[in-house]
């Protein structure tokens, strides 16, 4: 998703697609971004976490990878980047979510003299929950 992030520098862009494109079709998928472990977490770069296997990113969410084939100062004015940056902005991010379910049950619970049964409090919970739905 650092692709479409405006914070990130466009050299940094350009690396991470170079960085896309390493490997081969028949390389075994990765599960996680080969880094050597002689460098420090400051050292790292968001390139140094992108490899062929991101690219299942654009195949999951139906985004064309064709805007990759242009420099990255080229990208705001592509029909596919400008799609895939109306998808990636649309996304609901699980922390947010997390978080906000976190504070809902701290706003509404914690210490809340309303009911001691645990039954009761996560159908006030429940509640509580479709209530703020309501008013978004």
């Amino acid at each position: 998703m650092a692709l479409f992030d405006n914070g990130v520098a466009v050299d940094e862009k350009r690396r991470m697609v170079a960085a896309l494109r390493r490997g081969t079709d028949r390389s075994p998928p990765s599960p996680r971004a080969e880094v050597q472990l002689d460098d420090t977490v400051l050292d790292l770069k968001l390139s140094d976490f992108c490899s062929k296997q991101s690219l299942r990113f654009f195949s999951a969410t139906g985004i064309s990878t064709d805007f990759l084939k242009k420099d990255p100062e080229h990208w705001k004015s592509d029909s596919d980047y400008l799609y895939g940056l109306n998808i990636v902005t649309h996304f609901k991010i699980v922390n947010d979510c997390a978080e906000r379910g976190v504070a809902l049950i701290t706003r509404y619970l914690k210490g809340n003299t309303l009911t001691v049964d645990e039954e009761q409090r996560q159908l006030l919970l429940l509640v509580v929950a479709n209530q703020h739905k309501l008013r978004s």
